[in-house]
């Protein structure tokens, strides 16, 4: 006779099988529940919008204050203590226009005068950079050659500060400005024979100041560049004669010591950032119209590659802007000398030791302005178009994009012919 087995085996079975279907579903179907769940909470964080992007739009968490915060080189467009971008520029006029985010990531307000005593002008552009107690400051050179300084110009500064005068004379272009390791600003300009000078504040945030020392370095030809390498040493870069970059490295307390970089293709004023890997990246456009870039061999270590080119001979114009994003990847930008459109390079690979090809951000520029992350850590440009107004590109995302694309009505009415640099 056949064996049968027993009936509650097989019950058995079946409710095992039961309920590993049902785990199934649930581990299924669990993470899209929780997801849309949650995502309202996660677009309601502070300061989730990108500029021109309302409160709600792309959903990232606002970077850590304390990586928007680090102390960076004077440039035209810089996040204030309270993660707002404030931007300066030379108006048509020749005085101080002003404007700034009226909360972190939104569109900023109309420009505005920002305050330059009546009659005075400016040469190059203005720049703004963050002071030992947190305020942004403002540096200019007026058009009789005397350097300028404002000591609060945020975005919810009640009153502009009174532009008032800081030892030198007889300079020109855009000055350099950065907190040195002890929070003191330190300033460096040019002046009409290329001579570089440089004036200090005696204390942090004080209002004393230094005299204007003339430093040992050859005449130089564009406006000066500085940076504050991982070893805390402020680093000087300016384009010489016949091509070259000439440097400064900060060796004591208010002394430096000249040098260049080796090769001699440089035609703009050089621009530079640090990487991850803590070297300085130089960058400019050459004799011939393509872009040349250079990078040291190790960490701050003061020696360097040879120069290589990124984008054809002729292609480009101007003077490039370049600018780490929050991950440390560096990014430059640089116009199209064929129809002004942007175009744009940066670090790629594991060790990020190779360099993406050139590629358009689209537009019509005759002048780069400034690059500089918002809240967000979405990289924003700034640029004069055709038609004399300023105009911005944003990063919808971090870490590449994409990219918004060109805002027309930004505003304002400004020179087109601002380089520095033969």
């Amino acid at each position: 006779m056949p064996i049968r087995r027993p009936r509650q085996g097989r019950w058995s079975d079946r409710k095992l099988l039961v309920l590993a279907c049902v785990s199934g579903l649930v581990l299924i179907l669990l993470p899209p529940l929780l997801f849309t769940v949650l995502r309202p909470l996660g677009s309601s964080l502070p300061g989730s919008g990108s500029p021109g992007v309302p409160a709600g739009g792309p959903a990232e968490p606002p970077m850590p204050p304390a990586q928007l915060s680090e102390p960076m080189p004077a440039a035209p467009a810089n996040l204030d203590s309270t993660n707002r971008l404030v931007v300066l520029a030379r108006g048509w006029n020749g005085e101080v226009q002003r404007t700034f985010q009226r909360e972190p990531g939104s569109q900023p307000v109309d420009w505005h005068p920002a305050d330059t005593p009546p009659g005075r002008k400016i040469v190059g552009q203005p720049v703004l950079a963050k002071s030992a107690d947190g305020k942004m400051s403002g540096f200019a050179i007026s058009t009789d050659g005397r350097p300028l300084f404002a000591d609060d110009i945020s975005s919810t500064a009640a009153h502009l500060p009174e532009w008032r005068e800081l030892p030198g004379q007889r300079l020109q272009g855009t000055p350099a400005a950065m907190q040195a390791q002890d929070g003191r600003f330190v300033v460096f300009a040019r002046d009409v024979d290329g001579a570089l000078w440089e004036t200090h504040q005696l204390a942090p945030a004080g209002a004393d100041w230094s005299k204007s020392q003339r430093l040992d370095l050859p005449p130089v030809q564009g406006d000066p560049v500085v940076f504050r390498d991982i070893h805390d040493k402020l680093r000087v870069f300016a384009l010489g004669e016949g091509g070259a970059v000439h440097t400064l490295t900060e060796t004591g307390p208010d002394t430096y010591a000249g040098d260049r970089l080796p090769g001699a293709v440089a035609g703009s004023s050089p621009a530079v950032a640090c990487d991850g890997q803590g070297r300085l990246q130089v960058f400019t456009v050459g004799i011939d119209g393509a872009l040349w870039h250079t990078n040291e061999t190790g960490p701050a270590s003061g020696e360097w590659v040879d120069w290589r080119p990124l984008g054809g001979k002729g292609q480009f114009t101007g003077e490039p802007l370049v600018a780490a994003d929050p991950h440390n990847t560096v990014g430059v930008y640089a116009i199209n000398k064929a129809d002004g459109s942007l175009m744009h390079s940066f670090q790629v690979g594991m060790a990020k030791e190779g360099w993406a090809e050139p590629f358009t951000l689209l537009g019509s520029l005759t002048q780069l302005e400034a690059v500089a992350p918002d809240v967000n850590g979405h990289m924003v440009v700034f640029g004069i178009g055709i038609n004399g107004a300023m105009e911005q590109n944003y990063q919808t995302k971090r870490a590449g994009g994409p990219w918004k694309g060109w805002m027309h009505s930004f505003g304002g009415t400004f020179p087109q012919e601002q380089s520095s640099s033969p």
